[in-house]
């Protein structure tokens, strides 16, 4: 399960996935140094309830940080934050980090 957002400037998402092989759950929350992640214990503690159903099962919750300065567009934010399924075709991402490059400099209202 992944959810995004990435307007000019920030980026984030958030990410759980099983692994059956490591028997492992993981959340991963991805943003820019201006969104700080922040889960209150019960709800760690639920998503651990959830994992523990399952023997021998870990639950782990990992933070990795963007360069916000890098994310100039939603192009930008879509190919930084890695998703793990396509949700624009390469050549539309292209476009838009193309006309964004373009943009650059020019004042807008």
């Amino acid at each position: 399960m992944e959810i995004w957002n990435g307007p000019k400037g920030l980026a984030a998402l958030f990410k759980h996935q099983a692994f059956r092989d490591i028997q492992e759950a993981i959340i991963i929350w991805r943003s820019n140094l201006t969104w700080e992640l922040t889960i209150e214990p019960s709800i760690i503690q639920a998503w651990e309830a959830v994992v523990h159903r399952y023997d021998g099962w870990r639950f782990n919750l990992v933070e990795e940080r963007l360069d916000g300065a890098a994310i100039k567009s939603h192009g930008d934010a879509i190919h930084d934050l890695m998703l793990s399924s396509e949700v624009i075709r390469p050549i539309s991402l292209q476009q838009i980090q193309i006309e964004q490059k373009a943009l650059e400099g020019v004042k807008t209202v």
